[in-house]
Parts: structure tokens; C-alpha cells; sequence
């Protein structure tokens, strides 16, 4: 896939701040682009993986699927000794630009990624995650200037049948698998933060970035993502009301509330209660009908 260069003073910085130092990481040798004749935008996707071979072929055939004309496919590979290197080495023709070496970490390898990308706009997809249909960057044709995000509800993978989780802004429900959003944002606030334990720097990333004129939120689900992870960590929701405390987005007292319930819930006491709202959530999801998958 050719992707031609664009004039140094057009273009986008690729070179981002090391999140340790503050100082600007060595340029990469792979230029930004210009949008082509159509008018139409440079997307990239970029995957993040660390031993998932069996899972990361599915991730791949899911971005290649994509009818969208202006494609970039990156692979950031933390060092995989699983058979990883074997896929991405099957699959050179449809990926753009693959690396593999030790990382420190999710966010760490998604700012290699970054880093690296060469589109306007970007979605990081993880490892064993898919985007949901074929289309799924039409959305684009339609963003103005005046929009940095795009966002949708995502589609969770339960026991292999896809349940709809809503995209709520006030409630902070979102994730970045479902967001397209501009490299631009980076130049302005920086990396994903990395940092020992940390695992919301998506989270602090897009509150500090997140504004609501500036975003526009799509029909479609973007993505279909495996249950579990690092968002299904007690410590990812702790950090997250942390976050929000920061950025005065919730109360001490809302914070204090929800960290006395989770204990609750966490007891012997409140784990038969948490297994009741948990069904009761999931059949009410279930109820609506759950949506399916697009051929």
C-alpha cells in the first residue's frame, strides 16, 4: 500500500515526549502523508500484542476486511515467544509495518505505535479484538474540522455471544477500541502515561483530551472486544475514581461511596449480591436483544 509523502512544514509531529523524561523520543524514519486527491483522510490502525498467536489472526482479517481506501495496518509486538512472530511473519502482506522487542507494557507499546503511525486519524485495536463490520471508517467522509473524536457503543464477546455496551460520556462508560480520534491530540497532551501499576492511561488520556463540542458520537459500534483484561481489574476502576477526583469530575464523597461498595461487594457478605445484579444486568441486556454481528 503506497502512501505518499507529504512537505516536513504540512505535517503532523510524529515525535511525542518520552512519558519518563519529557524529552522527545528519536524521531522514526516512517514521514506522514498528505491526504490523497479524493480528499479523504489516512487512518491507522494500530494492534498491540504480547503472546496471542492464536488470537491475533482474527484481529488482523477484521482491519484488512475494511473497505476504507486510505489504510494504515501497524503491529506492536512486546517480545512474543508463543508463536506471535510466526503469524505476523504469515500475514507481511497485509500489515504495513510490524516490530517486535521488550516493552514496559500496554501503554508503552501503544505510544510506539503512535509514534510510528502515519495517518491523521488513529484506533488502537488490541490483540484478539475486532472491528465490527466492514465500514466501519465511513464515518470519516462525514468529520469536520471542528471534530477530534469519534465514538461508539462496543460490542463485549460473553461466552461467544456479543452483548452492547453503551457509550456514555457523562457516566464515563467508553473505551478505546471504539474511538477514532485524531494523532494531533497527542501533540497537544502527550503520550499514554507509563508508570508501574498504572492501567488507565487510555482513561486519563481521553478525560484530559475529551471535548464535548469537539466530538460526535456514531450509530455503529466500532468494535467487538474480548471480556476480561485489565479493565475487569478492581485497581482499573480505583484509579479511574481517581482520575475523575483529579479532574473534579466526581466528588469526594461520590469516590468514598463507591470505594465502600466495592468492598462491600468484595466481601463474603456482598459476592452474592454482586453475582445477582451481574445476571440482572446481563438479562436485561439480553432482553433488549443483543445485537448481532454483521456478515
Amino acid at each position: 500500500m503506497s502512501m505518499p509523502p507529504v512537505d516536513p512544514a504540512d505535517a503532523v509531529p510524529d515525535v511525542l515526549p518520552d512519558p519518563r523524561s519529557g524529552v522527545p523520543n528519536p524521531p522514526v524514519s516512517r514521514p506522514p502523508v498528505s491526504r490523497p486527491a479524493d480528499h479523504l483522510p489516512w487512518v491507522t490502525v494500530i494492534t498491540v500484542v504480547l503472546n496471542r498467536a492464536q488470537d491475533l489472526p482474527a484481529t488482523i482479517a477484521s482491519v484488512r476486511a475494511q473497505t476504507w481506501p486510505h489504510l494504515e495496518y501497524l503491529v506492536v509486538d512486546g517480545g512474543s515467544t508463543d508463536g506471535t512472530l510466526q503469524v505476523l511473519q504469515a500475514n507481511e502482506d497485509r500489515i504495513d509495518h510490524w516490530q517486535s522487542a521488550p516493552d514496559r507494557g500496554l501503554y508503552d507499546a501503544m505510544n510506539k505505535g503512535v509514534a510510528q503511525a502515519r495517518g491523521e486519524w488513529l484506533l488502537i485495536l488490541n490483540a484478539g479484538d475486532c472491528l465490527n463490520g466492514t465500514a466501519v471508517f465511513e464515518c470519516l467522509r462525514t468529520a469536520t474540522d471542528a471534530v477530534d473524536v469519534l465514538y461508539a457503543n462496543t460490542l463485549l464477546m460473553r461466552e461467544g455471544a456479543p452483548v452492547l455496551l453503551p457509550a456514555d460520556v457523562q457516566q464515563r462508560r467508553f473505551v478505546h477500541q471504539s474511538m477514532v480520534y485524531r494523532k494531533s491530540l497527542h501533540v497537544r497532551y502527550g503520550p499514554y502515561l507509563v508508570a508501574p501499576g498504572v492501567t488507565i492511561s487510555d482513561y486519563l488520556f481521553f478525560a484530559m483530551a475529551w471535548q464535548p463540542e469537539r466530538t460526535r458520537k456514531l450509530e455503529h459500534p466500532i468494535a467487538c472486544y474480548q471480556e476480561g483484561g485489565m479493565s475487569a481489574q478492581s485497581r482499573h476502576h480505583h484509579q479511574k475514581l481517581a482520575v475523575d477526583l483529579l479532574l473534579g469530575r466526581r466528588s469526594a464523597i461520590h469516590v468514598v461511596l463507591s470505594l465502600l461498595s466495592a468492598l462491600f461487594f468484595a466481601s463474603a457478605l456482598g459476592r452474592p449480591w454482586l453475582r445477582w445484579l451481574q445476571t440482572r444486568r446481563l438479562r436485561r441486556w439480553q432482553d433488549g436483544g443483543a445485537p448481532r454481528l454483521p456478515d
